[in-house]
């Protein structure tokens, strides 16, 4: 038995550099692992934060439009794109929301640009706070002279496109863009076909 410790001893003694080399390697292995697992596991605590936070935010749609005509009932289809129009929003999230801006624009439908250009917008009245589950409603807007109603003899349609901005209460900003056709006769609107108009994040 001592014959084989002492043997022993001499192996270890004879290949020392070998088996540190090897320990070496296993410890390199073994901490490469850990490095991976810790960094798996802090992009699944970030995804999971993600996730809480989208779940935890406010989130304002709109949920509906007024349209009315400024002349009143009966409805006079001698004064097209005689009209005003609000907007209905409802914070269907799980936190209040702090409103920063909402904009909006009248333009012939026909000459929008492909994606929504907000220079020279108008501000819309609304309140600086929304409660969670709380709903309002923004100030009335309508197109201004006869060159917002009237091109050639004919009736313009026209759309009502703009943005809603809004905030959490740690500042993380979010927007709602939205577009709505407006009947140049009747009150009544419908959502606009381009969808780069819509949006949300």
């Amino acid at each position: 038995m001592v014959d084989r410790l002492i043997s022993l001893g001499t192996f270890l003694d004879d290949h020392a550099g070998a088996i540190t080399a090897i320990a070496t390697v296993l410890i390199g292995v073994f901490t490469y692992t850990l490095y991976r697992a810790t960094n798996e596991l802090k992009a699944i605590g970030a995804r999971q934060a993600e996730a809480l936070t989208g779940l935890e935010r406010p989130w304002l749609f709109m949920e509906a439009v007024r349209v009315e005509r400024r002349e009143g009932a009966p409805i006079n289809p001698e004064i097209p794109n005689n009209w005003f129009i609000s907007f209905k929003w409802r914070n269907v999230g799980r936190a209040p929301a702090v409103i920063e801006d909402c904009i909006a624009k009248i333009e012939p439908t026909d000459m929008l640009p492909e994606n929504p250009d907000y220079t020279n917008a108008s501000k819309l009245g609304c309140p600086s706070t929304v409660a969670k589950d709380a709903e309002f409603e923004t100030r009335q807007i309508g197109p201004g002279g006869e060159e917002k109603r009237v091109k050639d003899g004919k009736p313009i349609n026209l759309t009502v496109y703009g943005r809603l901005t809004y905030s959490e209460l740690n500042g993380m900003r979010h927007n709602t863009g939205f577009a709505m056709d407006v009947s140049p006769a009747l009150p009544a609107a419908s959502t606009h076909k381009n969808k780069r108009y819509e949006y949300f994040d």
